[in-house]
Order: C-alpha cells, then sequence, then structure tokens
C-alpha cells in the first residue's frame, strides 16, 4: 500500500526512482519502468553465478513449481529444478549484487543512462529529492550522491529514514523526519 500511495503521489510529475532494492515493488506499485533504475538487481531475475554471459532469466514460474515440489521441511527441491546455466552449465544465482560476477547487462545500462540524464536535467529544472529510507549499507549509491546534489544544485532533499534521518549543513535546504514511512508519508502528501 504505501509504494502505491507513492506512486499516486507522483503521478503526472517528471519522477524518477533509484533503488537499492531488489523486489520489485515501484513496478508493481505501477511505476513506469523506464523511470526506474533498479542498481542492485532483481529478485525476479536469475543469472548465471559465474556471470558467464549477460543473460537473465525470469524465474516466477521456476520458482513455483519448487515451490509445489518442495520437499522434507520444504527446504529441499528436486535436483532436476536447480537452475543451469544455459552457456556454461554452471550454477544459476538470482540476481543480485553480490560479487563481482552481477550481469550489468544491456537494459541495466540503458536504465543507468536514463537515471544520468534525469540527473544532468536536474540543473535547468527544480527538483526535489526525495530519499525514502537510504541508510549506511550501500550509501555511495544514494544517499551521499543525494547530498552532493543537494548542496550543489541548491535542491531540497527531503530524507525520510527510520534510523538515521540527519542532513548535513551542506545541503541547505534538506530536511530530514525521522520515523516510519507509512507514517510519515500521509502527513507529508495532505500538507
Amino acid at each position: 500500500p504505501l509504494y502505491r500511495a507513492i506512486v499516486e503521489a507522483l503521478a503526472g510529475k517528471d519522477a524518477f526512482v533509484i533503488t537499492t532494492n531488489v523486489d520489485g515493488q515501484f513496478e508493481k506499485a505501477g511505476f513506469p519502468p523506464e523511470r526506474q533504475f533498479a542498481t542492485q538487481g532483481d529478485y525476479g531475475l536469475n543469472q548465471c553465478a559465474r556471470g558467464c554471459h549477460d543473460g537473465l532469466y525470469p524465474n516466477r514460474a521456476l520458482t513455483e513449481k519448487m515451490l509445489a515440489r518442495a520437499e522434507g521441511d520444504g527446504t529441499r527441491i528436486p535436483s532436476e529444478l536447480v537452475p543451469r546455466c544455459p552457456m556454461c552449465g554452471g550454477r544459476m544465482n538470482v540476481h543480485l549484487r553480490i560479487d563481482g560476477t552481477f550481469v550489468e547487462n544491456d537494459d541495466w545500462h540503458t536504465a543507468e543512462a536514463r537515471y544520468r540524464r534525469f540527473v544532468e536535467g536536474m540543473r535547468d529544472c527544480p527538483t526535489l529529492l526525495l530519499e525514502l529510507g537510504v541508510g549506511w549499507n550501500t550509501p555511495v549509491i544514494i544517499r551521499l550522491p543525494f547530498e552532493r546534489l543537494a548542496a550543489a544544485l541548491d535542491a531540497p532533499l527531503v530524507r525520510i529514514n527510520y534510523d538515521d534521518a540527519r542532513v548535513p549543513a551542506a545541503a541547505r535546504r534538506g530536511v530530514g523526519l525521522q520515523g516510519d514511512i507509512a507514517e510519515i508519508w500521509p502527513l507529508l502528501v495532505s500538507a
């Protein structure tokens, strides 16, 4: 429900989502995929564990088969359902940035380029940087760049974070709102 409320509030606005979440919630909530950049991957895709090629494979049907045929305590699946790379025959992993084998295919690079163009356009068009729940796990992807953008462009930054909503003084027009996004969001959109 929170993602749907956010997407509804962004409707009709020139918005772009950069996310380190890999659960596809913005797309599921109806946000246009061409206005998103999921930098860390997608649970809904598999890739070669070795990264021998840049193919990504939807895994929903396979996952449903695995669940239907799980054995014992539900954690074992028949060996014929273990996904194998169609190129090298090796193991497949979920498409997550866990090591140097993460696949950055053409779609990933296209999304990155769209995001970069959006950021470059911020020089000419006032833009609110809305940061939702970005912590310290991978601060170099969103948190620190948003702080630099806010300072360099004198752009407003709204940071909502459950644990640490502090905004540095260099982001002059920044505000940190500490707490649960689900509780804060309705107050923001009704203001």
